[in-house]
C-alpha cells in the first residue's frame, strides 16, 4: 500500500468519502512533514506507527470531522 491509499481509507473512514485529488496531495506532503519531524525515512513511513498516528490526530483535528453538517 502507499501513503495515498492509507489517506483514502482513512478519509472513507472518517468523512464517508474519498479525498479530492488537492486534498490528497496536501495530505501526502502532511504525512511526509510528519516523517521528517520524527526523523522517519521513506522506506519506514509505512510501517512508523508514530507518523500514522499523528496523520489520525490531524484527521480528527479537522472541521470537517468536528462539526456535523
Amino acid at each position: 500500500t502507499t501513503p495515498a491509499d492509507r489517506l483514502t481509507r482513512m478519509f472513507r473512514t472518517a468523512y464517508g468519502r474519498s479525498p479530492t485529488p488537492e486534498e490528497l496531495l496536501r495530505w501526502t506532503a502532511a504525512v511526509q512533514d510528519f516523517a521528517s519531524a520524527r526523523q522517519v525515512s521513506s522506506g519506514e513511513l509505512m510501517t512508523n506507527a508514530d507518523v500514522w498516528k499523528d496523520a489520525a490526530h490531524a484527521v480528527f483535528n479537522t472541521k470537517e470531522m468536528i462539526y456535523v453538517r
